[in-house]
């Protein structure tokens, strides 16, 4: 029902200085961007896209405990997000720095489910699926600390994440623990590295990793690995600082 999405963590450490990135996982795709306003704040804006497959997952549970038998279950999440973000250098050699963003994101999500309790005398599963529909809404607040070179970037951050749910449709996910207009919290921490190759500063390859945990009455993912690419298109061409 829901997944640490990639920490967007773009640092900007001067005015000017842009970053747009795709990031790939294993169950998604995320499009990101930012741009520095001030050496000090940027706005950044994310667009996240999960989706995954589940067959004959003995391990799903109905929120009274009984086990689902489901012959195949998909989900699709989108969510846009918008926020803010503040760096101040914490030494003279703008090597290390601290960072707090926060945002807003509003989104949607869309389960599909065909049950195997639905099999006709064959064996054979119906053709059609059930489909459930919530809106997504997520804040969040993340605090990060930036270790900055030339040529490499080290992140840290730990985000806070609050996510509420709304149904649509007529539909309710109540029986899968996702219940209408509750806060569900999140603590997602990432570590991050970012790498760009000498004379074309203006690209990199970020690669992250993180963990999740929350208080949330349904299956969300609780790890997330992803690799990106990312381009400072003001430096590609050649704005100014």
């Amino acid at each position: 029902m829901y997944s640490p999405t990639v920490a967007q963590v773009p640092g900007l450490t001067q005015k000017h200085l842009s970053r747009i990135e795709t990031a790939f996982s294993t169950n998604g795709i995320d499009l990101m961007g930012a741009y520095a306003i001030t050496d000090r704040l940027a706005i950044e804006g994310s667009l996240y896209l999960r989706w995954e497959r589940l067959y004959n997952d003995s391990t799903l549970k109905w929120a009274d405990g009984s086990r689902v038998d489901p012959d195949s279950i998909r989900y699709l999440r989108t969510l846009p997000s918008i926020g803010l973000a503040y760096t101040v250098p914490l030494e003279n050699g703008h090597h290390f720095f601290l960072s707090a963003s926060a945002g807003y994101g509003k989104g949607r999500l869309k389960m599909s489910e065909r049950d195997m309790s639905d099999r006709d005398a064959n064996g054979i599963p119906p053709a059609h699926f059930t489909q459930y529909y919530a809106s997504m809404q997520r804040i969040y607040l993340q605090p990060a600390f930036l270790i900055h070179y030339d040529h490499i970037q080290v992140i840290t951050s730990l985000r806070w994440s609050e996510v509420r749910y709304g149904f649509r449709h007529g539909t309710t996910m109540e029986p899968f623990g996702v219940f209408p207009h509750r806060n569900y919290h999140f603590l997602e921490a990432a570590m991050t590295i970012r790498v760009s190759p000498p004379g074309a500063e203006w690209l990199a390859v970020d690669m992250q990793g993180g963990a999740a945990a929350g208080d949330a009455t349904f299956h969300y993912h609780h790890f997330i690995g992803n690799i990106g690419v990312s381009i400072d298109p003001v430096s590609l061409f050649g704005g100014g600082r």
